[in-house]
C-alpha cells in the first residue's frame, strides 16, 4: 500500500492511500476482534473487503488506535478523541480526522461518466453558474454534495439536486475553496468546503 498524503491543516488531519495489496495481504496486517471479523465476513464483494481492510491498515499506519464504530445509518465514529470521516473510490482511501469538530470527506475518480449522471445531482441553473462544466468541476460538485449529505445524514437525508447548491466562483486549479448552501426541511446552512486534485482524483472535505 502506497501512502500518498498524510498531513495536517490546522486541527484537521487528512490521509490518503492507494490500495495495491490483495485481500490476503491486507488481512495479514490487521488484527480483528470477534465483532469486526463477523462484520467482515458479511461482505460479499471483494471490492468492499479490500476497502474495509485498507481503511483499518491506513488507520494503523498513521498511528490512530481504536475501533471504528458505525451509527445505524452507516456513519463511522470513534469513541475518542477524533471525529472521523471515510471515503473510497476505486483503489483509493481518503480519511479525515478532527479533534474539535465534525468532519466529512469524499474522494472521486475523475471520469467522463460524470456527464451522464450530472442531471441527477445538479440543476441546469446550478450548472450554468459554474466557471467551467468540465469533468473535474462536475466531479467536485458531486463530491461536495456527498460531503454535505454525510454531514447532515443523522438529521436529514438531503436530496442532492434540490436541497444542496454548490457555488464555485473560480476555475478549478489543483486546490482551492468554494461555498455551498444547504436548504433542507430540517437543516439549513452555508459552508466553505475545500478541495484538491491529486493523480486524477478529486478530494473534497468540510470541517465545521
Amino acid at each position: 500500500m502506497a501512502l500518498i498524503e498524510n498531513f495536517t491543516i490546522n486541527h484537521i488531519r487528512l490521509a490518503i492511500w492507494q490500495i495495491e495489496e490483495s485481500i490476503p495481504e491486507l488481512y495479514e496486517q490487521v488484527h480483528l476482534n470477534e465483532e469486526e471479523t463477523e462484520r467482515y465476513n458479511r461482505f460479499y464483494s471483494d471490492r468492499r473487503k479490500r476497502e474495509w481492510l485498507a481503511t483499518r491498515v491506513l488507520m494503523r499506519q498513521i498511528g490512530i488506535q481504536g475501533k471504528i464504530n458505525y451509527l445505524p445509518n452507516g456513519k463511522p465514529f470513534l469513541l475518542e478523541p477524533y471525529h472521523i470521516s471515510i471515503s473510497h473510490s476505486h483503489d483509493r482511501v481518503f480519511i479525515g480526522l478532527s479533534e474539535k469538530e465534525e468532519i466529512a470527506v469524499d474522494v472521486e475518480l475523475v471520469r467522463e461518466k460524470i456527464f451522464r449522471i450530472q442531471d441527477k445531482f445538479s440543476s441546469p441553473s446550478e450548472i450554468s453558474k459554474l466557471p467551467d462544466q468540465d469533468a473535474e468541476t462536475m466531479t467536485i460538485v458531486w463530491g461536495a454534495k456527498e460531503v454535505l449529505y454525510k454531514k447532515y445524514s443523522v438529521i436529514e437525508s438531503l436530496e442532492f439536486k434540490s436541497q444542496m447548491t454548490i457555488a464555485i466562483d473560480e476555475p478549478i486549479n489543483g486546490k482551492g475553496f468554494f461555498r455551498a448552501q444547504v436548504h433542507g426541511t430540517k437543516v439549513q446552512g452555508d459552508h466553505q468546503l475545500s478541495y484538491f486534485i491529486e493523480h486524477g482524483y478529486v478530494h473534497v472535505y468540510l470541517c465545521d
